[in-house]
């Protein structure tokens, strides 16, 4: 009977042990909690930061956007000086893998013109359509 009990307490102190084990794992590396949006100003340049995901429930991607003053160029012919920004947007994107522990560079764009076109491959109405439709319905001012 007496071997009974010592190898019923080898079998809890076992379980206890695994379960002791577990938590400790558990909590080992501690824990980094991302906020959607952080904004960093300094003179007038800007860099904002987003999360994102490329699959449900799962925060991969990561969105810098920044904003500086663009240079300026030294000798700018006309045409250059038509179409020149005084500040330049670049959007970037990164993708976090590994859980979390590499960052890899994905893509990189100056949007700065991307948000001056108004309208590019949209289908029907189109926003001159739009635009027309609504100068038709204002009421006609009367001729002096």
């Amino acid at each position: 009977m007496q071997k009974w009990s010592y190898f019923s307490m080898g079998i809890m102190a076992g379980i206890i042990a695994v379960l002791l084990t577990v938590v400790v794992m558990q909590n080992r590396e501690p824990l980094a909690h991302a906020s959607t949006l952080q904004a960093v100003d300094n003179t007038g340049a800007g860099l904002m930061m987003g999360i994102g995901a490329s699959q449900q429930n799962q925060n991969d991607i990561v969105w810098i956007v920044y904003k500086r003053p663009a240079p300026r160029k030294a000798g700018a012919d006309a045409k250059d000086s038509v179409i020149a920004k005084d500040e330049r947007i670049t959007l970037a994107c990164y993708q976090i893998g590994n859980n979390a522990r590499q960052m890899k560079l994905a893509a990189v764009r100056d949007i700065s013109f991307d948000l001056d076109i108004v309208e590019i491959a949209n289908e029907k109405p189109s926003v001159k359509d739009i635009v027309d439709k609504i100068k038709e319905s204002l009421p006609k001012e009367p001729k002096k």
